[in-house]
């Protein structure tokens, strides 16, 4: 009797994770539209870079999805695409960095600041949603630093948009282009490093 009620209490915590997966990815899919419309409008590689991020986050709790109902070595695999992936976003807003930067004038702070706002509330919104479910295996800890690293982005176009009004510069937009990049390509290293020494385990 008692290990059927903890299968039940299993079954139902898993069943509150895919809700809340389900939610985090329906916001993350919004906000990649939202931010890479408003990234081409005001000629911002900040908001771009946190529009791959949010695009990154929807892969990424899609495949959380797919994998809550396999075996634990598929879980596994699919953690170390997710951490490909996230690397992949970094080299991609890197580069695109490399074409924005010619741009002689600086992006539209206004629209920065507001559209960052919004994603902030959004990121907190879906970190406290995922809060309860942040430990487990490789691909929980994958949805965790994702989240994390949405809503540091966030506040970093914030302080870039800040700085873009008063220095009329487009500098401050590049540097936390760079910074979001970097935290994707080190975020992504991370959890390829936990996915394999998980997948080692398991042979």
């Amino acid at each position: 009797m008692g290990t059927n009620c903890c299968g039940s209490l299993d079954v139902e915590h898993d069943q509150r994770y895919r809700n809340v997966l389900w939610i985090a990815l329906g916001l993350n899919a919004v906000m990649f539209l939202v931010e890479i419309f408003a990234a081409w409008h005001a000629g911002s590689t900040a908001l771009f870079a946190d529009s791959m991020d949010f695009m990154a986050d929807s892969a990424n709790y899609a495949m959380t999805l797919y994998a809550l109902a396999l075996t634990p070595k598929w879980r596994s695999s699919i953690a170390l695409m997710k951490g490909y992936t996230m690397g992949f976003y970094g080299v991609l807003i890197l580069i695109w960095l490399l074409f924005g930067v010619k741009a002689s004038h600086p992006p539209i702070a206004s629209i920065m600041g507001i559209v960052a706002l919004l994603a902030l509330i959004v990121n907190c919104s879906v970190a406290w949603l995922l809060f309860h479910f942040r430990n487990g295996d490789s691909n929980r800890h994958a949805v965790w630093l994702c989240t994390r690293n949405d809503a540091i982005a966030n506040i970093a176009v914030l302080g870039a948009a800040v700085a873009v009004a008063f220095s009329h510069s487009r500098w401050p937009d590049a540097f936390v282009a760079v910074g979001i990049g970097c935290l994707g390509l080190w975020s992504g290293r991370k959890i390829i490093k936990r996915a394999k020494k998980e997948l080692n385990s398991l042979k």
